[in-house]
């Protein structure tokens, strides 16, 4: 697992679920980066793949 940043402008949470890796939120998202459990950044096609399947 790594961490994921997501911002913007009146983000706000409506769900989560880790178990799942389920994320609703609401608001302006201005960018969104994942960096892996080593530090490393992973590329937007690895993100978006993940994000909407």
């Amino acid at each position: 697992m790594g961490i994921l940043i997501i911002r913007g402008e009146g983000i706000h949470i409506g769900k989560l679920n880790l178990d799942e890796g389920l994320l609703q939120t609401e608001g302006e998202i201005e960018s969104i980066e994942y960096t892996d459990g080593d530090g490393s950044a992973k590329g937007r096609g690895f993100l978006f793949g993940k994000i909407f399947k």
